[in-house]
């Protein structure tokens, strides 16, 4: 009996850290998305004002998020974006407005466009890694310390 109470405790505290975890990773994701929009933005800036490269070839790179990269390759392959849950319904008319808007004027109506919407991501993405440094560390401590109430609890 004494052993059953020792693997539920150590099972509850391993479900609530994994639990945390992912809570924990999300936010991260976050960060990682609005990042790579401004790293995408600084690319498009940089080769329109010197190399004025095919749009492909500038943006078809690996980026810190997977989702926003994944984006990327959809849009730049012609299929239907799907944008994350994440975003809220304001952020994401902004970036769907701003992929569309990619390759379809003239480079210095294009490059003023990016900008413009560069520093609107620059805004989100300071306000996300302000929520991320606060948040992240805090919930996977929350995490393990549920768990070992539940632990204590069991015992």
């Amino acid at each position: 009996m004494f052993i059953l109470k020792i693997l539920v405790g150590v099972l509850s505290l391993y479900a609530s850290y994994k639990i945390a975890k992912i809570q924990a990773v999300k936010l991260k994701e976050v960060y990682y998305f609005w990042d790579s929009v401004c790293i995408a933005c600084d690319m498009l800036i940089n080769d329109l004002s010197y190399k004025k490269r095919e749009v492909k070839a500038v943006l078809n790179v690996d980026y810190p998020s997977e989702t926003f990269a994944y984006i990327m390759r959809d849009y730049l392959f012609g299929k239907e974006i799907v944008l994350p849950n994440f975003l809220s319904d304001e952020n994401k008319i902004k970036v769907e407005s701003f992929i569309s808007s990619i390759g379809k004027s003239d480079s210095e109506t294009q490059k003023n466009s990016i900008i413009s919407y560069k520093y609107d991501f620059i805004k989100i993405k300071e306000e996300s890694k302000i929520i991320f440094s606060k948040k992240y560390q805090i919930t996977i401590k929350i995490g393990l310390l549920v768990g070992l109430m539940l632990f204590v609890m069991v015992m």
